[in-house]
């Protein structure tokens, strides 16, 4: 039979989730620097690529929890483990906006919304349908962190298109249509913000 989870226990797990997705941030960025094509604003992408990698981990964990929870003999601990995956990837957020912190209302906004999170992670995640919620709340994440990612791409691309134009006196006529590379770039990017602002509007104005 397993024992409760300790509050030794839960510290832990919290600081190994934070070394976990500190890692993987470290890890994301000097392998996006190795690559041509990726290695242009690495801190941002990287900082992407740990925001997906949690939504999909937070919704592995919302499923177990939700649909397989009732039915398993670690059910308490299932629950403290999914809390204390969360916990960590807060703390580790909040790291990065307070590296960052330019007293801009985005960056008051994620610490009242990190710090409310891990506040209410420690009541009955059943009973307040945070599971749930939760749930709908990250499928609506996903393209925003997707979109997030293809934008400093986009941006970069956009900046190389400019400086080849005004270093370039015969490409001035090309100067408002843009490159078939940068055209194809938006167009994708333009893709995936309308699903982005669908998914977002079903899930988190219909759904909650």
């Amino acid at each position: 039979m397993f024992q409760p989870v300790t509050d030794y226990l839960k510290l832990f797990l919290t600081l190994i989730n934070w070394l976990v997705f500190t890692n993987v941030f470290f890890v994301a960025k000097r392998t996006l620097k190795k690559s041509k094509r990726l290695r242009n604003n690495s801190d941002v992408k990287a900082k992407q690529i740990v925001a997906i990698m949690t939504s999909l981990l937070t919704l592995q964990n919302c499923f177990f929890y939700y649909y397989f929870e009732p039915y398993t003999m670690v059910s308490h601990d299932s629950g403290e483990i999914f809390r204390n995956i969360l916990y960590g990837y807060f703390i580790y957020d909040l790291g990065n906006v307070m590296d960052g912190y330019k007293n801009s209302m985005m960056d008051k906004f994620y610490i009242l919304h990190h710090v409310t999170s891990i506040m209410c992670l420690r009541y009955n995640l059943a009973k307040f349908y945070m599971v749930r919620a939760m749930i709908y709340a990250e499928i609506s994440n996903l393209p925003l962190y997707i979109y997030k990612f293809m934008r400093v791409n986009y941006i970069a691309l956009e900046k190389k298109h400019k400086e080849e134009r005004e270093n370039d006196k015969d490409k001035k006529e090309d100067m408002i249509g843009g490159s078939k590379e940068l055209w194809e770039s938006r167009k994708r990017l333009l893709a995936v913000k309308k699903v982005e602002i669908a998914l977002y509007g079903f899930f988190r104005v219909v759904m909650l």
